[in-house]
């Protein structure tokens, strides 16, 4: 499909493995992985003026035995992921052809600091859109809408990469182009990312 010039990737499961970085939080706690991914899913969408809140709900709900500020916390999860390589080879080759950005459901902080650890591949994206400052999460239509605004393009211009379906399902329903992103099996679904744009 020559038509798709912008391409938005997710980070958790497609940019990094998210495993490890629960791993470090379960430490923490005696919260399930399963329990804990959840927590962090709903309080996502929390805006970054509420940093305090985020990680006090979830010490109250999680159990987790943690002592430092936001900035720590933000800095052991981060510090834990790990970076998928065949997708940040990908990004930075895609990015001298089409333009690039996030799309993620993240808390305050955490993309700006898997910058600068280089959890994310260092290429100019065009826009990075993110739950915790936009104040809406993926799957709702509001976070689509404002991601199509920030790319300045058709919506069937748009190519989205996540690893969740329901995600990739709610942007098809705008008319975008989707790949449900394999976390364990990377080139498969990069094969997939570039027969689309052949």
């Amino acid at each position: 499909m020559k038509n798709i010039h912008f391409i938005y990737f997710d980070v958790g499961g497609v940019i990094v493995k998210v495993g490890s970085a629960l791993e470090a939080l379960q430490e923490k706690t005696d919260k399930t992985l399963p329990e804990i991914q959840q927590a962090l899913e709903k309080h996502a969408s929390l805006g970054g003026k509420e940093e305090h809140l985020i990680l006090e709900n979830f010490k109250k709900e999680l159990g987790l035995d943690f002592s430092g500020t936001y900035k720590d916390f933000v800095e052991l999860f981060t510090g834990a992921f790990t970076p998928i390589e065949e997708t940040h080879a990908l990004i930075k080759e895609l990015a001298r052809t089409h333009s690039v950005g996030i799309l993620s459901n993240t808390e305050p902080g955490v993309l700006e600091n898997s910058i600068k650890l280089g959890n994310l591949p260092d290429v100019a994206y065009k826009t990075i859109v993110a739950s915790c400052y936009e104040g809406v999460r993926k799957p709702s239509e509001a976070i689509y809408a404002i991601a199509e605004k920030k790319a300045d393009t058709a919506p069937a211009n748009i190519l989205f990469i996540d690893d969740i379906e329901k995600n990739i399902e709610a942007a098809k329903a705008r008319g975008w182009n989707g790949v449900v992103f394999d976390t364990k099996n990377p080139a498969n679904s990069i094969k997939k990312i570039k027969e689309l744009l052949n």
